[in-house]
């Protein structure tokens, strides 16, 4: 039994995908305060974590931009084909920044 009509097959996986996208992406942003808290020395730890948190609310809004921009052009696989590259960017940049540097 379907409880909304409205709801197609496709937009209920797209719907599901969302939700799942948006609790990770929620797990991530609260992993990567303790990762900064690790990564400044300790008379810098708020001004990093405060630099650190102010790029990722700028991030924040850049992203809805190009979320729409990507549903524009490739629909559900230009969106989520542009999430999968944005995570791919992030493990790249945290393997770059453990790599030679020892936590504070």
């Amino acid at each position: 039994m379907n409880l909304i009509p409205a709801l197609t097959s496709g937009a209920a996986i797209l719907i599901s995908a969302l939700a799942v996208e948006g609790l990770m992406i929620g797990g991530l942003q609260n992993g990567l305060y303790s990762l900064a808290s690790h990564m400044y020395p300790a008379y810098a730890k708020a001004t990093g974590i405060g630099a650190a948190s102010s790029v990722g609310r700028l991030g924040a809004v850049a992203s809805a931009f190009t979320g729409v921009v990507a549903l524009e052009r490739g629909g559900s696989p230009g969106f989520f084909g542009v999430i999968a590259a944005a995570m791919l960017a992030m493990v790249a940049a945290i393997s770059l920044l453990g790599a030679d540097r020892k936590p504070a």
